[in-house]
């Protein structure tokens, strides 16, 4: 009996010692900006995107356009990329990365974003965030609205963001 249990002791502790599960991706604090599917603002042509001069600035996310905020953690041994984010709440959904370009703040579609392994990626206010252009429907603070991040090696991640007042 004792050498039952010193086996199974030992079969723990070898179990212990092993490789880390490659656990993959994690998004945490996924929120998005409180915003009206009835503003004032008229639909970004492809120039106006990729330029940045959509009509507004991030800070003030009035009108038909928001954004949704999150952690992206890499917990494998392997990098990722985000190549797309989906969600029923807006018309187009793409990536952003806002950055200063001759003293303006200004917004750019990206591709994609890499996540490094055993790394994160904030995507925040002033940086990369997933864009909602042309809102299907009001976001207001409190609410909970779906959406879908696809990664290159990890594959689709169905979500929510909580609606936030910026």
């Amino acid at each position: 009996m004792k050498k039952w249990i010193i086996l199974i002791a030992l079969l723990v502790i070898l179990a212990a010692c092993s490789a880390p599960v490659q656990s993959g991706i994690t998004v945490q604090d996924a929120w998005a900006r409180a915003a009206s599917a009835s503003g004032s603002m008229t639909a970004p042509n492809e120039n106006m995107q990729r330029s940045g001069g959509m009509g507004h600035s991030e800070n003030s996310m009035s009108g038909s356009n928001s954004a949704i905020y999150m952690v992206i953690y890499n917990q494998s041994n392997e990098n990722d990329r985000l190549l797309a984010a989906k969600t029923n709440v807006a018309k187009t959904v793409e990536i952003h990365q806002t950055r200063m370009e001759n003293d303006i703040m200004m917004m750019q579609k990206v591709e994609a974003i890499e996540i490094p392994a055993n790394g994160k990626v904030d995507l925040k206010p002033g940086g990369y965030h997933i864009m909602l252009i042309n809102l299907q429907q009001d976001l207001k603070a409190g609410e909970k609205i779906p959406f879908t991040l696809v990664f290159e090696k990890q594959g689709e991640i169905n979500l929510e963001a909580e609606v936030r007042m910026p």
